[in-house]
């Protein structure tokens, strides 16, 4: 597999990530505030969004699929017209940069940081994660109020933050590499140590079924109302490393577990400086839980909507925010809508996080800041426009505002909106902090609190803007997390340790600077001994703390999956589809074990008949754009494969194969043996059988 894998990284570096550079070069901020990982995370961003895009526009021009022309041509557009900007506009020279205050707490909040944080550093070695969770909670809520109550405010004998020196440099550039370093061991061990050359998760198959059809249809439409980003994306990398996009995945998705950290990265070091950066990094590439899950259960496309790309859109809004230039209203404008192209719940987060900031940020800016108001409301007019362009034919829009307006049908979008709505249940709130992780939960928690310092606010406004449209961005995750309204307030759970992150990050680099700051008073007054020596035990439980945690979540990425996906059976079965296959559709057995009748379909490389469970039939949350006709027809020829409805259904959906699983009780494979006049084997393994219509075998 390390051939493989070398030849997905390459395909992935000169399809992913080198078309959007020199964007990245022209529209991310000057080389003063954006070093080399911000901009590598943006030139991702936009390479994510652009190649895409343009891949989409060349197939609207030429009726065809995505072949590996295509694929080398929108590359190429967007690579071509990212130089032309930057040899045009030249590299972006905002004077926005990062405060890097030296700020403090005093004593009383740095005594109940300790108390609290050793609370649930007790807890994590008792192996009880949710003992004391109310306890941690009050205190850390305390610490905060003390902080308000008694801030430690910077002064003209602490340090100013210097930029480093060259050693200075490779030290820090050292630290972020080790750090990528062991999210990237995260992502892959377990696979490596048990599944390779498989991949955990069954939303994979549904990702492999849309590239599939991307590179052989150049579209999706009879499989399900999903945005193409992800499936372009894939089928490109595909194209260019030659691996099919069930064989890419094993050995290219584990690396996006990285797209979370660089982005963290790029928002908290933009934000607070680079500590910041590193620790967000860490938090959520080791630590955060629901990072990692999106890699576990194959959830890639929204990893990257709602934990990369809109990571990065609020990091450019914090760019406007500060430099109201034309380059940063572009960077907004068109980074802030990309989350449309890849996952719906991502586009929620966007649009109800953006709206909000349009309702109370933008007002306050237009009154106050003027400059940066009208900067703030003309990127918001150029997002809507991309992402107007962008959602038109994925949710049907012509149809879901007539429908909602006219009271006429809403069309496929409206429908795939109306299914998921009330359909999954909550998580138990007491056991919030295992799923977010306790470090993450209570480190973000203490984050928040000291944002509104007194004293640690920016002087121009944007400040204030800044940290109102993160409270935002909490209180969406966590409100949409507590009802069933939201569609997936799993997801939202999940995501909710993302914005955590970034302020638990600077909670940690808080204490420290308390420790950097009282140091050279030692030899002033004993109180800021003793003030020195609680910032000590506060950073020193807070490292112990994040350190358990961090090495726990690559202990546990590095167990065995919970069930095996793959078996040697279905490799064995779906190779023999895809080398047998000659058009036409198969219908499979709902489940083959682990396995959905969409990995059938993936592994074969077909998209038609989709099959569900009796229970999922009656209240299916993803119906593919035909309806529930589909469905019941494939449902009743499993259970009843002769008779004249099983030939018009054969002769409907032009079925070439059924695919049975010998262990699952819905299908019934001796109705389908016994008619011997109908039907033959043509292949079968230990658990699965394989039978052809004769008609369809002597067509």
């Amino acid at each position: 597999m390390i051939p493989a894998l070398i030849q997905a990284l390459v395909a992935a570096t000169l399809f992913g990530v080198l078309p959007g550079w020199f964007w990245a070069a022209t529209l991310s901020g000057s080389r003063k505030n954006t070093d080399l990982v911000q901009r590598l995370a943006f030139s991702i961003a936009f390479s994510m969004t652009l190649i895409p895009a343009v891949t989409l526009l060349i197939l609207v021009f030429v009726d065809t699929s995505i072949t590996l022309t295509i694929s080398l041509l929108a590359a190429l557009v967007v690579l071509l017209l990212g130089l032309a900007a930057y040899a045009y506009f030249g590299a972006s020279d905002d004077e926005g940069s990062s405060p890097e205050p030296t700020v403090a707490v005093g004593a009383p909040a740095l005594a109940l940081i300790s108390i609290a944080l050793g609370l649930a550093l007790w807890a994590t070695l008792s192996d009880d994660v949710n003992a004391y969770a109310t306890a941690t909670a009050v205190l850390i809520i305390l610490a905060g109020m003390a902080a308000w109550l008694y801030p430690r405010r910077s002064s003209r004998e602490d340090p100013a933050p210097d930029e480093p020196g060259p050693l200075g440099r490779v030290l820090r550039s050292l630290v972020v590499v080790v750090v990528l370093v062991l999210v990237s061991l995260r992502g892959y061990s377990g696979i490596v140590l048990h599944d390779w050359p498989y991949v955990r998760g069954g939303d994979q198959f549904n990702h492999g079924v849309m590239a599939n059809q991307m590179l052989s249809e150049g579209n999706y439409d009879q499989y399900l109302v999903y945005p193409p980003g992800f499936s372009t994306m894939t089928a490109g990398i595909s194209n260019l490393s030659g691996l099919t996009p069930v064989d890419l995945y094993p050995v290219l998705a584990p690396a996006l577990l990285i797209l979370p950290a660089l982005a963290l990265y790029a928002l908290a070091k933009r934000l607070w400086g680079w500590e910041c950066g590193v620790a967000a990094m860490t938090l959520s590439g080791l630590l955060h839980a629901g990072t990692y899950a999106n890699i576990e259960q194959a959830r890639y496309p929204n990893l990257v909507s709602a934990q990369f790309l809109l990571v990065l859109a609020i990091a450019a809004l914090v760019a406007l925010y500060r430099s109201p230039t034309r380059r940063s209203i572009f960077l907004f404008g068109m980074i802030g809508s990309s989350a449309v192209l890849y996952h719906s719940v991502g586009t929620f987060y966007a649009a109800l996080l953006f709206a909000l900031v349009c309702v109370f940020v933008l007002p306050y800016l237009l009154l106050r800041h003027r400059r940066t108001g009208l900067a703030v409301l003309a990127s918001m007019a150029l997002l809507g426009l991309f992402a107007v362009a962008f959602a038109w034919d994925t949710y049907s829009l012509p149809d879901l505002v007539g429908g909602l307006f006219g009271g006429s049908s809403t069309g496929a979008g409206g429908e795939a909106v109306s299914l998921v709505i009330g359909t999954q249940p909550t998580f138990e709130l007491p056991s919030l902090p295992k799923r977010v992780s306790p470090p993450v939960l209570w480190l973000g928690l203490l984050g928040m609190l000291l944002m509104f310092v007194p004293g640690w606010n920016r002087e121009n406004g944007s400040g204030m803007a800044e940290r109102v449209t993160l409270v935002f961005w909490i209180a969406i995750l966590f409100v949409g997390s507590r009802t069933t309204l939201s569609g997936f307030p799993q997801r939202f759970e999940r995501d909710l340790g993302i914005p955590l992150a970034a302020l638990g990050a600077f909670a940690l680099v808080v204490v420290l600077r308390s420790v950097m700051s009282y140091a050279p008073s030692l030899s002033q007054r004993s109180r800021q001994v003793a003030t020195l020596a609680l910032a000590v035990v506060a950073l020193c439980i807070s490292f112990a703390f994040v350190g358990i945690w961090g090495v726990r979540g690559i202990e546990d990425a590095a167990e065995p999956a919970e069930g095996t996906l793959l078996n040697p059976d279905l490799v064995e079965a779906g190779d023999w589809l895809r080398e047998n296959k000659s058009g036409g559709n198969i219908v499979t057995s709902p489940s083959f074990g682990s396995v959905t009748n969409r990995g059938m379909l993936a592994l074969g490389g077909y998209d038609r008949l989709q099959s569900f469970a009796e229970k999922r039939v009656k209240s299916p949350r993803s119906l593919p754009p035909a309806g529930r006709s589909e469905i019941e027809d494939a449902g009743w020829m499993l259970q009843n494969p002769s008779g004249e409805r099983a030939a018009k259904i054969i002769d409907r959906y032009d079925i070439r194969y059924a695919v049975l699983s010998k262990r699952y009780p819905g299908t019934n494979p001796r109705a389908f043996a016994s008619d011997n006049n109908r039907y033959r084997i043509a292949f079968q393994n230990d658990t699965i059988v394989i039978f052809a219509p004769r008609e369809k075998n002597s067509s």
